[in-house]
């Protein structure tokens, strides 16, 4: 199986400088670099790395770049599988039951199949929590693995009015006509390094 790391990323420059050089051993990084004003959107952008780059894998790892594998499975599943499990700015549990964020495996077929994440949800919070979701309306099983990752640090920045404007989104019935089907994004620039590859997106 032929697998593949998204990460969503713009402005952790230290980061990654740190986690390309450890998590390149593992499989081919897909860095999906947001190049506009708009407030970050982790969701789209890795909606708009796997339309472009999914027939190279046959699953992939949706990973923050600030996370580091200490102890990891990256290994095929099925069905979705969350492994940041265990993360160090969590105390290394989980911070609420359902959780699903930092670092999840998806197989194509089911990612697709509940067409990917949402694409409203700008600034921090509630897209991991939407695609979750996805899956568990579609009666897509949800597995999780124990893996242990360490956190670097960065500057948190988060607008609340835009998090309270994305819970109210998550708690709507969920809108199936929006994700991959309607990702609108414009290729800024693509290019391939030795440790990985660059997309640049304006969304």
């Amino acid at each position: 199986m032929n697998f593949g790391i998204i990460i969503p990323y713009r402005n952790r420059l230290e980061n990654l400088r740190v986690s390309i050089p450890i998590l390149k051993q593992f499989g081919q990084i897909y860095l999906i670099e947001q190049a506009d004003d708009k407030p970050f959107n982790r969701g789209k952008l890795i909606n708009c790395g796997w339309l472009e780059f999914n027939k190279e894998f046959d699953y992939f790892v949706a990973h923050d770049v600030d996370k580091i594998p200490e102890l990891v499975d990256y290994s095929y599943c099925d069905n979705p599988c969350h492994i940041g499990t265990q993360i160090e700015q969590f105390g290394y549990k989980m911070p609420y039951e359902k959780f699903f964020g930092g670092i999840t495996l998806f197989p194509n077929d089911k990612f697709e199949q509940v067409n990917g994440f949402g694409n409203l949800y700008f600034g921090f919070g509630a897209e991991d929590d939407c695609i979750r979701r996805r899956f568990e309306e579609k009666n897509i099983p949800i597995e999780s693995r124990q893996c242990r990752f360490k956190s670097l640090p960065h500057e948190i920045n988060i607008d609340y009015i835009l998090r309270m404007k994305n819970y109210q989104r998550f708690k709507a019935p969920v809108d199936w006509n929006d994700g991959l089907s309607n990702c609108q994004y414009e290729i800024v620039d693509c290019e391939d390094f030795d440790d990985y590859t660059l997309l640049k997106v304006k969304l």
